[in-house]
């Protein structure tokens, strides 16, 4: 959780395959979108409308962006 907040605090929304990526194998594929949705749920993270992404066929991409409770979890896990 800690890893997903950390790639979405510089604020640019993204979506679950971006965040997996840019994990480098810290985060699996399989496991990231209920990750995601219990981010949500918790009210760390904020699932944005989705957007069509041309390079998936069409199919929508939710992309997501930390909260501000997202950031006070951050920092805390941090310490700073």
């Amino acid at each position: 959780m800690v890893e997903i907040l950390r790639l979405l605090a510089p604020g640019e929304p993204l979506y679950g395959r971006q965040i997996v990526e840019m994990s480098k194998g810290r985060i699996a594929l399989g496991s990231i979108y209920i990750i995601l949705h219990r981010m949500v749920y918790r009210g760390y993270i904020k699932l944005l409308d989705p957007k069509h992404n041309p390079h998936d066929r069409g199919i929508p991409v939710r992309f997501y962006r930390v909260t501000p409770e997202g950031l006070d979890i951050l920092r805390k896990a941090s310490g700073t």
